[in-house]
């Protein structure tokens, strides 16, 4: 076979792999954390935000925690505080895996 043609092949599939693996796997997984914020994937149409302040109680792998301690990729609820867009509490788990 004719390494040439192989190639550019090759390097598209590898390409692809490396933009898939940027995207979110599972539903509810912060897709972004920061003082002030969450973002959590609900579909590939929607991410919904939710404001962090210092009262939002935090809980990560079933203990309690501080905002600091979500990272990127993790499985969250948030429950809202009343219908606002503030988040009254998060639960955080870590997947195996991601």
């Amino acid at each position: 076979m004719n390494a040439r043609r192989l190639l550019p092949g090759f390097l598209a599939l590898f390409t692809l792999g490396a933009f898939a693996a940027d995207k979110p796997k599972f539903f509810d997984q912060v897709v972004g954390i920061d003082a002030t914020s969450i973002t959590l994937y609900k579909s590939p149409k929607k991410e919904v935000t939710f404001k962090l302040t210092s009262a939002t109680k935090v809980i990560v792998n079933y203990k309690q925690a501080r905002i600091e301690d979500i990272k990127l990729g993790m499985k969250a609820t948030v429950y809202r505080k009343g219908d606002t867009d503030e988040a009254g509490s998060i639960s955080c788990r870590s997947i195996p895996g991601y």
